[in-house]
């Protein structure tokens, strides 16, 4: 768990998942991953997608090698390890191992920070200047007007 003031966000370390951002009030801001409606193994709230995002057409080819890859990669499905923390950020760390490198056949270390600051939460690049992708378009989002999310690109660092 993390925490401002005004928010409190708790980060699963399978696939560094932000799984329950709540208001002060304990509002959910986003959606639970209800059994309900999710059909899938396990339900994901906002799961991170690396290294692809949608499918593949058919096997990837490296090389002349084929590697395949399920639908949006295999982060979400990973442990990642805590790599720092305190009370309102915590950065999770993916290295590549030898089950990734049977899909993705390149050594990466994937670093997500998840920081809440007073009424924001981002997801932060360890790389000088993250990219900023738009979140404002997810319906699986909840804003009160005093609250929101501000993401950004999880940075990928290439080496062993």
């Amino acid at each position: 768990m993390i925490r401002s003031e005004l928010l409190v966000a708790e980060i699963s370390e399978l696939g560094a998942e932000l799984i329950r951002p709540q208001d002060r009030d304990g509002t959910d801001l986003i959606w639970n991953g209800s059994k309900e409606w999710w059909t899938g193994a396990r339900p994901f709230c906002a799961p991170l997608l690396f290294p692809i995002v949608g499918k593949l057409p058919d096997t990837a080819n490296f090389d002349g090698e084929p590697f395949p890859m399920r639908q949006h990669g295999f982060a979400r499905n990973k442990p990642f390890s805590v790599v720092g923390e305190s009370v309102s950020e915590c950065t999770f760390a993916l290295a590549a191992d030898d089950e990734t490198r049977r899909q993705f056949p390149f050594d990466y270390v994937l670093k997500v920070t998840s920081i809440v600051d007073e009424a924001v939460l981002r997801f932060a690049s360890p790389r000088d200047r993250p990219q900023q992708i738009d979140a404002s378009d997810a319906d699986f989002v909840r804003l009160s007007p005093s609250l929101s999310l501000a993401p950004a690109l999880q940075g990928i660092a290439t080496g062993p």
